[in-house]
């Protein structure tokens, strides 16, 4: 069986200047006969991700593990190719459907209605294929009463819960889930994970990101813990790598706290 993801010591850097944040115009004249401040604005640099490798058959369902700032968020980025690499390699082999931000994809003056056949066709699926998709992802949703009114007036909420209902209704390979489970009522969580499942059951790959550990405890086979940038366990031994993760969360901030 041939991988459909491959990480090859991808890594990611950042350049960042935090002294050029919520400037005035008096910081600004003040800077012109300060060398020093001009020393001081120099770029900072940090690596967001630093020589990540690994391997991801088809089917697996992944659950992608780290405190916030460990450097997810990117990987996942880079997976659904929004962003590049700075260094190393990642090879697809199949159409990404993700679901990162609330929002993203949806254009803010277009109704509900509009940006579900914009957003579908976004993830590379027909207008036949959305036509006949679109009311089991309407009733999925469950946001009927408000789909003929421009999303920019959608709580983040009905936001999330149509972006969830296009992305997992869609044919693609991958499926990227980052925290969506956690938000919505129960009723809707419960959907989630049933959806997420079915789509498991489908031969589909999962890559589930998701602080609260009993959706990652059911849906998934795999861990992959990052920190700091860094693989820092990779184990099908769920209950063990999320135990892992856990020791290392408390450790960490109880070394803070002393």
């Amino acid at each position: 069986m041939q991988p459909i993801i491959i990480a090859e010591g991808v890594s990611k850097k950042y350049t960042v200047n935090d002294e050029n944040s919520f400037r005035t115009l008096r910081d600004s004249i003040a800077d012109i006969f300060s060398a020093k401040s001009k020393r001081s604005r120099l770029p900072k640099t940090f690596w967001a991700l630093d020589d990540i490798s690994f391997t991801i058959n088809a089917g697996e369902s992944i659950g992608i593990l780290g405190r916030n700032g460990a450097g997810k968020s990117t990987l996942l980025k880079i997976i659904s190719r929004i962003t590049k690499p700075t260094k190393g390699r990642l090879t697809l082999r199949g159409r990404v459907a993700s679901l990162l931000e609330v929002g993203v994809g949806f254009h803010p003056e277009l109704t509900g209605r509009e940006n579900l056949f914009l957003n579908a066709a976004i993830l590379g699926e027909s207008r036949k294929n959305i036509q006949r998709k679109a009311d089991e992802i309407i009733h999925f949703s469950g946001v009927e009463r408000f789909l003929d009114t421009p999303i920019k007036r959608f709580s983040s909420g009905m936001r999330t819960r149509l972006g969830f209902a296009i992305a997992s209704h869609s044919d693609g390979e991958i499926l990227i889930v980052d925290e969506i489970i956690a938000v919505g009522d129960f009723e809707f969580q419960k959907k989630c994970t049933h959806k997420i499942n079915e789509v498991i059951k489908s031969g589909r790959t999962i890559l589930l990101v998701n602080h609260d550990m009993n959706p990652v405890k059911k849906l998934c086979s795999r861990i992959i813990h990052i920190a700091h940038g860094q693989l820092v366990n990779d184990t099908t031994d769920v209950n063990k790598g999320i135990k892992k993760y856990l020791q290392t969360t408390i450790s960490n901030d109880e070394g803070k706290n002393t």
